[in-house]
C-alpha cells in the first residue's frame, strides 16, 4: 500500500518522532521540539510557495533546498536561525528516509553556513540592485557625476550596514 502524505500531517508525524526520543536515544526540551515545528513550518511554507508541484512532496531534491539556503541567506536572517532551520531540516529529511515517506535523504551534504558565504551569496544580489538602481538614475536623464554620487553613497551604506547584521 502506498501512503500519501500532505504537508500538514507531516508536520504532526514528525512531532511525534521528536517526542518518541528515537533520535539517538534522548528526549527534547518541549521548546526545542516547538522551535523544530516551528522552522519546519517555515520550510513547508516557502516549499508550498516556492515549489511548483507542492501535491508531490516525494519529489524534494538537494536542488530544493539549495533553494531555500539561498532564500534564507537572501533575506538576511541571522546566520544562527539559518543554521537552526537547516539543522531542523536534516532532521526531518532523516526522519522522512526512515520513515519511508522518501527514498533518499536530499539533505545529506547540506551544510551550515558562515559569515563568509553569506557575504558571497549577498554581493551578486546587491550588486544587481545597486545596477538597477543606477540604471533608473540613468533614464531619469540624470548627470554622471550625480548618478556616480549616488552609487558612492548607495555603496558606503550597505558596506557600513553589512557590519551590523
Amino acid at each position: 500500500m502506498v501512503y500519501r502524505y500532505n504537508l500538514y500531517n507531516l508536520e504532526a508525524l514528525f512531532r511525534e518522532y521528536l517526542l518518541s526520543g528515537i533520535i539517538k536515544g534522548r528526549s527534547f526540551h518541549k521548546n526545542t521540539i516547538k522551535n523544530y515545528l516551528s522552522d519546519l513550518r517555515h520550510f513547508l511554507g516557502w516549499y508550498n510557495h516556492s515549489i511548483k508541484n507542492t501535491h508531490d512532496f516525494f519529489s524534494l531534491s538537494p536542488s530544493h533546498i539549495d533553494s531555500y539556503k539561498d532564500y534564507l541567506i537572501t533575506n538576511n536572517l541571522p546566520i544562527r536561525t539559518i543554521n537552526r532551520r537547516l539543522s531542523t531540516l536534516r532532521k526531518f529529511c532523516f526522519f522522512c528516509t526512515e520513515a519511508k515517506i522518501l527514498q533518499i535523504d536530499p539533505s545529506k551534504g547540506i551544510g551550515n553556513i558562515s559569515q563568509e558565504k553569506t557575504q558571497k551569496a549577498k554581493t551578486p544580489h546587491l550588486t544587481s540592485l545597486i545596477n538597477h538602481f543606477q540604471h533608473d538614475l540613468t533614464s531619469e536623464g540624470l548627470s554622471n557625476d550625480l548618478i556616480n554620487d549616488y552609487i558612492c553613497d548607495v555603496k558606503k551604506f550597505f558596506s557600513e550596514t553589512t557590519h551590523y547584521g
